[in-house]
């Protein structure tokens, strides 16, 4: 039996590794959560699987709890990261807060198993040198590159010609964005259910961008062979060509439930526990990105080729633009002009180095969440 320690327990990404233990109670044990927020579902979560260990980021009152220890503050998981209860680390947490928790699961020698795409895009040369330092990999849980990473660690790298993930195209695939574009229409994904910061993401494309980046740095291929083609369906999530034309498509239903049972059983095959797909009962359409509707997928491909920190500096401004959305303060058809001219004029006003630490991420960070203040 596996051990896991749960990151981000209380999300959706979260909730749903929590069905896969539940279908696979012989072959997991929950011994570690944390959360940020959400402490009635946590509470929850603890009186069902009954773990060892609860990470809260800040100061909650919890009632006495005689098998379950209680750690504060946002390092306080590390005791739990390189303890011998341990032997899975399931990142489950989405931004740039995900990033240290990261490097220290690498630094801890146990599977990391990571839906957080923003450590690779905000600091990927350094994850990537943690990673070989450390003689670690990370199995992906986003659906686009564990399909991808399941096909391309069973076909030898000199036989691969590029890779094509695909996207849902969101809720304005075939519907405009105007002015009067709503918070509720923009988070009315018709194929997944996510959190509201990664559906907004969907909607402006820059999710698929930030995976572009992701895959560039987890699967160590150039941006000129990674392309993305939308795929209303949502049942094909990555598709790998060999170089003699053929293509190899990974399939299974919209569901994140599939890829984090396949993260975690790797490189077995767990036996089928949730619903699966008929492929005759929808086509399978593919189509190429319209760029001009959907400008931060190629933005991405920019500051992704430019490298060093410019992804830093795009995932910061980003997070901060969406927020403000959400928050009613400014409209989703501006978004995307906002966060590429910010992210422009950031990197124009303080030309950032290409070499840099992990404190130049986070001090990058917290420079650009003030620029975009100011503006």
């Amino acid at each position: 039996m596996k051990k896991i320690f749960l990151l981000g327990a209380t999300g959706s990404i979260g909730t749903s590794t929590l069905e896969v233990i539940r279908k696979y109670p012989k072959d997991f044990e929950l011994v570690g959560v944390s959360a940020n927020s959400n402490m009635k579902k946590l509470e929850m979560i603890i009186k069902e699987f009954k773990p060892k260990y609860a990470v809260l980021t800040r100061e909650h009152s919890f009632k006495d709890c005689d098998y379950c220890k209680f750690l504060v503050g946002e390092k306080s998981y590390e005791e739990i990261l390189f303890s011998e209860d341990v032997d899975i680390i399931l990142i489950a947490i989405s931004g740039i807060a995900g990033l240290y928790p990261t490097i220290k699961a690498i630094e801890s020698g146990k599977r990391v198993v990571s839906a957080n795409k923003e450590s690779l895009v905000a600091a990927g040369d350094i994850v990537l040198k943690h990673l070989e330092k450390y003689n670690q990999t990370i199995f992906p849980v986003d659906s686009e590159h564990n399909a991808i990473f399941n096909i391309f660690s069973r076909i030898e790298k000199n036989f691969i010609k590029k890779i094509i993930l695909t996207a849902s195209g969101g809720p304005f695939l075939k519907k405009e964005i105007t002015e009067r574009t709503s918070i509720e229409e923009v988070l009315a994904h018709p194929t997944w259910n996510m959190g509201n910061y990664i559906t907004v993401n969907s909607a402006t494309m820059m999710n698929k961008g930030f995976e572009v980046i992701e895959a560039h740095y987890l699967f160590k291929m150039e941006y000129e062979r990674i392309d993305v083609l939308i795929h209303p369906q949502s049942l094909v999530h990555g598709i790998v060509e060999t170089i003699d034309g053929t293509h190899f498509m990974g399939a299974s239903p919209n569901d994140m439930k599939f890829p984090i049972a396949l993260a975690l059983f790797y490189p077995a095959i767990p036996e089928q526990k949730f619903k699966s797909i008929n492929l005759y009962e929808k086509p399978l359409e593919f189509f190429k990105v319209d760029q001009r509707k959907f400008p931060l997928l190629e933005f991405c491909y920019e500051m992704g080729r430019i490298g060093g920190l410019a992804p830093t500096v795009l995932n910061a401004t980003n997070e901060y633009f969406v927020d403000s959305f959400l928050k009613g303060k400014i409209k989703f058809s501006n978004l995307p002009s906002k966060i590429i001219k910010t992210t422009e004029k950031f990197i124009n006003t303080t030309k950032p180095e290409r070499g840099y630490s992990l404190e130049d991420v986070f001090t990058i960070d917290s420079e650009v969440r003030k620029f975009c203040e100011k503006l």
